[in-house]
């Protein structure tokens, strides 16, 4: 079982089951960039695109300066994997306190 550190998490698949799911009211939305039918960064923009307001962070390996600003125009900080100690519930944490 994943480490949620109390937060309530839910599992989409896919980009298209992540499009039908946020409407459930999530404080957070963690999106991996290699989904199996898109880009997370795609998908972040897709849901800004809706009126999905959000907050968001995108998960990657390697990400370049280009995509890093992309990332940031789109809102979302970048944790890289692997994951390395609280990085991201620190983000979550950052995101989701008011």
């Amino acid at each position: 079982m994943a480490d949620t550190r109390g937060y309530e998490a839910r599992r989409c698949v896919s980009a298209e089951a992540a499009l039908h799911a946020t409407d459930q009211g999530f404080a957070c939305l963690v999106i991996e960039q290699d989904l199996p039918d898109g880009r997370g960064l795609d998908l972040l923009r897709e849901l800004r695109a809706r009126g999905v307001r959000t907050p968001a962070v995108l998960m990657t390996t390697n990400p370049t300066a280009a995509f890093r600003k992309r990332a940031a125009d789109a809102g979302a900080p970048i944790v890289e994997k692997p994951l390395l100690g609280e990085e991201l519930f620190t983000e979550i944490h950052r995101l989701t306190v008011v």
